[in-house]
């Protein structure tokens, strides 16, 4: 079975995480890059371990969030080993990840705890960048469920440096498969024909850029 929390189970988290927020007083916006907020779309069967809040967009008091989530069972910004089942809340800032200019869509409030994500083209555009399986199945899902523009990605994927700029206009012919109206299947002529195709990978994966 694959280790991680559902939606459901991330659904659950993030209200006892609200809740403990307003039970200190404060309140804090999380914008969530990453597999969390296609789960949160709905999304079928995807789990995750980590929940990624993209910094540069977010407003949090960091002790206080830190001290929600642990109260809460969810580990606070880890930087070493990672129990295997033990879900946690990842701080990212640009450095290996790159998201591009984007205006914070609202997905949902949980009393003092206010979730939003970056519009789809966004978190495709990132998700180029890596390209690993699940990224690529992320991809397939986001890319059929909301027909993104695909001009637009590329322009977000332009604003990256050029390490990651050159992996995600290698990748974009994942992205490309998809016309503006039909939905590709998991099963369809194209995406069999893509399933042959080799990603591109950056030379490091991780997905943290400290400070």
């Amino acid at each position: 079975m694959t280790p991680g929390l559902s939606r459901d189970e991330w659904v659950e988290k993030l209200d006892q995480l609200g809740a403990k927020l307003e039970e200190l007083g404060v309140s804090a916006h999380i914008v969530a890059i990453g597999s969390v907020p296609a789960m949160l779309l709905g999304q079928p069967g995807r789990t995750s371990l980590d929940l990624d809040v993209w910094k540069p967009s977010s407003a949090f008091h960091e002790a206080a969030l830190r001290e929600a989530a642990e109260a809460v069972g969810l580990l606070f910004d880890p930087k070493d080993f990672v129990e295997p089942d033990m879900p946690y809340l990842q701080i990212v800032r640009p450095g290996i990840v790159q998201v591009g200019p984007f205006e914070p869509e609202a997905v949902d409030q949980f009393s003092s705890l206010k979730i939003s994500r970056p519009p789809v083209e966004n978190i495709l555009a990132s998700k180029l960048c890596r390209a690993s399986e699940k990224d690529i199945e992320d991809i397939f899902w986001l890319a059929g469920q909301f027909q993104p523009d695909i001009s637009k990605v590329r322009e977000i994927v332009q604003t990256f440096p050029k390490q990651q700029r050159q992996t995600a206009l290698e990748n974009m012919v994942f992205l490309e498969a998809f016309s503006p109206t039909p939905i590709q299947s998991a099963t369809s002529p194209t995406m069999a024909k893509l399933q042959e195709v080799t990603p591109v990978h950056p030379r490091d994966h991780h997905d943290v850029q400290t400070p």
